[in-house]
């Protein structure tokens, strides 16, 4: 059996592909990154011209082996489209996964729009970005990074899933439920993958986001120095210093040893209101699919 987690990005994928799937013994990890596997990039990277599903699919039977126990499953948040391109591709993408196995199972991890607004900007600005976050929200698509609220419409994401693969192939789970009861979070995943229960432990936290502080001198800084995403030809040489070595000395030292203690940690996002009638259509629509806490977890309604 094949599972696909296709994020949302943000929402703890990190955490789960670095110390939950790789280590429990009922599963097949098929991780992008390792060699065996890496054909998994085309199923986003090949230009329409040149996918083929059946190719795809022939990689995949290859690496499947010999039937066993074992579930496999994929995790990659890029699956849902890139979040800094208006996530254009995410129907392309779902068409793609559905050509190549047609019988997964999905998992989707939504987030409240609001704090993924503010996370995603934090994000940018790690990897490089350098407008300030009123910027970062009026960026449109004759740049070439722009954010795209209509990402964040849950509702339409999973009910296109649903639509191909079946509404009982489709389980979506709360970010704010992993942060409140990271065990009972865990079981309900474990169920939907039938596999057995685990005694894990999630205090660990993965990407933490920059400070408030820290966000402000990194898009200062980044207008000079090399970004892989938003700046390859630097004012500063990529050899002396780069938007990595940045974030790691924010981050790594500055941000633990003084700027938490200074910084208030609240989201940049002023205008909540506004925001929050722009999605509330959205959760209802998706409240009508799913029996979801979204009310507890103070979601636009």
């Amino acid at each position: 059996m094949m599972f696909i987690h296709i994020g949302y990005p943000e929402t703890a994928t990190t955490l789960l592909q670095q110390n939950i799937f790789p280590y429990h013994p009922e599963i097949e990890y098929w991780n992008r990154h390792t060699p065996k596997y890496a054909w998994l990039n085309d199923i986003v990277t090949l230009h329409d011209f040149d996918f083929n599903a059946d190719k795809i699919r022939l990689k995949a039977i290859n690496v499947w082996g010999v039937e066993t126990a074992k579930i496999k499953l994929i995790s990659w948040e890029r699956l849902l489209g890139h979040p800094y391109t208006g996530g254009r591709e995410s129907r392309v993408i779902a068409d793609r996964l559905h050509a190549i196995f047609p019988d997964a199972k999905i998992i989707i991890c939504i987030r409240h729009q609001l704090d993924m607004i503010d996370s995603l900007y934090r994000q940018y600005v790690h990897q490089g970005g350098s407008c300030n976050f009123e910027e970062f929200l009026n960026l449109d698509h004759e740049n070439n990074v722009w954010f795209f609220f209509d990402y964040l419409f849950y509702d339409r994401i999973v009910a296109y899933y649903q639509k191909l693969f079946g509404f009982n192939s489709v389980f979506v789970c709360l970010y704010e439920s992993l942060k409140e009861t990271p065990a009972r979070f865990m079981n309900r995943l474990f169920l939907f993958l039938n596999i057995k229960r685990l005694s894990v432990g999630l205090n660990t936290k993965v990407n933490q986001g920059m400070s408030p502080v820290s966000v402000k001198i990194a898009r200062t800084l980044n207008r000079f120095v090399h970004s892989v995403s938003f700046n390859p030809d630097p004012v500063i040489p990529s050899a002396l210093v780069n938007s990595r070595s940045v974030r790691k000395l924010l981050q790594g030292y500055l941000d633990p040893s003084l700027f938490n203690r200074l910084s208030d940690p609240k989201s940049f996002i002023s205008k909540k209101e506004v925001l929050n009638n722009y999605f509330r259509k959205t959760n209802r629509s998706l409240l009508k699919r799913l029996d979801l806490p979204l009310k507890k977890y103070h979601y636009p309604l």
